[in-house]
């Protein structure tokens, strides 16, 4: 992220600083040389990155999520969602029925029709499932940098009361994927999850809020004490 002064106006505002075009086509489509690219409206796929530049349309159009990594154009990677398995064909039901655990394909599909396949925060692509980290409530989809960005600036929030709109403000409002009730099954938030909760889980019924803690070094701390001090 483009470094910009801790508790200054900006601090939470999108930074912007992605390449254009940022949002990721809905569709992509196989060419004749076995990879996957937007689906733009032409004749034969140009690719600067690939070779040869010009390839003929062999595939029909597909959701990009369902892509395997290999089969992927390198070009603009990062600008990938992250590749799911959708072994269910056709509309999804709206909620899962079945007894017991949800699994996470259900999951990232249902918030993918919910968002529209972007992620829930800005225009780019759904690469992480993101929780609320005190009770692990999944909150949607978001991509690599909003997560990070988020929870970055939430921190900044409880430790400095900085002026501005924050960017991620409305997402935390009202995000996409609470109306599910879906839970974040392991306490220590690690990756891999396949599976989640349809209930509140046990670990977060006894939990206290965590605390933020920084060190008297960090920027923050030393703009905190200066405010208080005044």
């Amino acid at each position: 992220m483009r470094a910009r002064p801790i508790g200054g106006p900006n601090w939470c505002q999108y930074p912007g600083i992605r390449s254009s075009p940022f949002a990721w086509p809905d569709k992509v489509r196989l060419d004749s040389q076995g990879l996957h690219h937007p689906a733009y409206d032409s004749e034969r796929r140009y690719c600067p990155h690939c070779h040869p530049k010009y390839a003929d349309w062999v595939g029909q159009l597909t959701d990009p999520a369902v892509v395997l990594r290999s089969m992927r154009c390198p070009e603009g990677n990062r600008f990938w969602p992250a590749s799911v398995t959708r072994p269910w064909q056709g509309p999804l039901p709206e909620t899962w029925t079945r007894p017991g655990r949800v699994p996470r394909w259900y999951v990232w599909w249902r918030l993918w029709g919910v968002q529209n396949g972007t992620c829930a925060a800005c225009p780019g692509p759904p690469q992480v499932i993101d929780h609320r980290h005190a009770d692990g409530l999944v909150r949607g989809l978001l991509c690599y940098e909003c997560n990070l960005g988020e929870a970055l600036c939430a921190s900044m929030l409880d430790l400095y009361q900085h002026s501005g709109q924050c960017w991620y403000k409305r997402y935390w409002d009202s995000p996409p994927g609470t109306q599910f009730g879906w839970y974040w099954p392991d306490p220590k938030r690690h990756g891999g999850i396949q599976w989640f909760l349809p209930h509140p889980p046990a670990w977060a019924a006894d939990r206290t809020p965590p605390i933020v803690k920084c060190h008297r070094q960090c920027t923050t701390w030393l703009l905190r004490r200066d405010v208080q001090l005044r």
